[in-house]
């Protein structure tokens, strides 16, 4: 569409020059390259979406890491068949061989990833990497320092003790789940 108002644009500015061409024959060009093309893409989309149905163009995903953030994942792409993502299994070391969610199983463990890829095609591989408590630390630290940010114009800061913080850490910190933290400071 552009390139057709380009050149309708360099038409029109050398109108002495280039008078041989038909105006109305440009403006029918233009409406049935955007009908074709319309067309085009609506029927390659409507191609696609049966080969997906069938099992076919599809990308074949692994996730490593089984959370919370991977549950999530794993609805969405659930959700959205059109993406066209089949979601192979999942890879833990915190979590039994066989767990299943939503009908995709715990297949290893994360030291089997050069194994399983050898022997798979996978298209994506999608890491939920656990949250250690040193990550948590920087968390709250950024958050601290965002609140006191916000109460500079009060001329108020905050300071966390460092048992304070530990405690913060504690009761934030929950090494099953590793992805979702409920940090006492959002309140």
């Amino acid at each position: 569409i552009i390139v057709l108002l380009i050149f309708s644009l360099i038409l029109f500015l050398g109108k002495e020059a280039l008078q041989d061409f038909s105006r109305p024959m440009l403006a029918l060009f233009f409406v049935m390259n955007t009908l074709g093309d319309m067309i085009f893409r609506y029927s390659v989309r409507r191609v696609l979406r049966l080969f997906r149905r069938k099992g076919y163009n599809q990308k074949h995903v692994i996730l490593v890491g089984c959370s919370r953030a991977a549950f999530s994942y794993i609805d969405r792409v659930m959700e959205n068949p059109i993406w066209g993502y089949k979601i192979r299994g999942i890879l833990d070391d915190n979590t039994d061989w066989g767990y299943e969610y939503r009908g995709v199983h715990v297949i290893g463990s994360t030291s089997e990833l050069e194994d399983i890829l050898a022997v798979n095609r996978l298209d994506e591989i999608v890491f939920y990497k656990p949250l250690t408590k040193d990550n948590v630390t920087h968390i709250i630290d950024l958050m601290v320092a965002d609140l006191n940010r916000r109460l500079e114009d009060k001329q108020l800061t905050v300071v966390l003790t460092p048992a304070a913080k530990e405690l913060v850490i504690d009761s934030a910190y929950d090494p099953v789940s590793y992805t979702h933290l409920t940090l006492p400071t959002n309140r």
